[in-house]
């Protein structure tokens, strides 16, 4: 009887390190997977609130009516909150900087604030920094001073 069970230790091993490797095979996708989908919020929501920022300044400049102006600022401030729950630390900190000077990008200490705003946001969604380029994009060089 000895022998048999010896015989049977290999096939046991064999079983309990497939089982594992079942479960860890399980666990790092199941993390992998909600780490995507942490990103891909994120994504989300920054995109969302640039784009109801976006709106806001182009609506806040024209006639559209304080009914509008109301629904834009609505969305805006929906689409804050949402960029408080997704947003890492230095996202909030940068919101919080930019909308203390007032969100007023003709002032050029809230450029730098907006550029470094939408920098932590593309780091927090797991993208590469280039302040410059992100300045030459949005807002023509003129926060870091290099106009081309």
């Amino acid at each position: 009887m000895d022998t048999e069970l010896l015989a049977l230790w290999p096939a046991a091993i064999a079983f309990v390190g497939i089982v594992v490797g079942a479960l860890l095979n399980y666990m790092f996708q199941k993390s992998q997977k909600r780490t995507e989908l942490s990103i891909s919020e994120k994504q989300r929501t920054y995109s969302s609130f640039l784009e109801c920022l976006g709106d806001y300044g182009i609506h806040s400049r024209d006639d559209s009516g304080a009914a509008t102006l109301i629904e834009k600022r609505a969305k805006l401030t929906a689409a804050k909150a949402k960029v408080c729950v997704y947003g890492s630390h230095q996202v909030l900190k940068q919101l919080g900087e930019f909308d203390h000077r007032g969100s007023n990008l003709t002032d050029p200490a809230t450029q730098i604030v907006f550029i470094n705003l939408i920098d932590a946001m593309r780091a927090d969604a797991g993208l590469s920094s280039n302040k410059v380029d992100i300045d030459r994009v949005l807002l023509g060089g003129s926060a870091y001073g290099k106009k081309s």
